[in-house]
């Protein structure tokens, strides 16, 4: 099973090192509820996941950012 938080970890991770996402400090991911919170300097976003797979949730949120 992925470890879809560790994918999240990651992808914030790379996403920083653009000019667009440099304000991003994390994501997590609230399986329960199939939402990611994404967490800027100032402000957060709640982005709402359908995806089973971790490749399919992270087009799903670069798509929803």
């Amino acid at each position: 099973m992925e470890n879809k938080q560790k994918i999240l970890t990651r992808l914030c991770e790379v996403l920083r090192q653009t000019d667009d996402m440099s304000d991003l400090l994390s994501f997590t991911y609230l399986p329960h509820e199939d939402e990611v919170i994404a967490r800027f300097e100032n402000r957060r976003k709640m982005i709402k996941v359908t995806a089973l797979s971790g490749v399919s949730m992270v087009r799903e949120i670069i798509n929803k950012l």
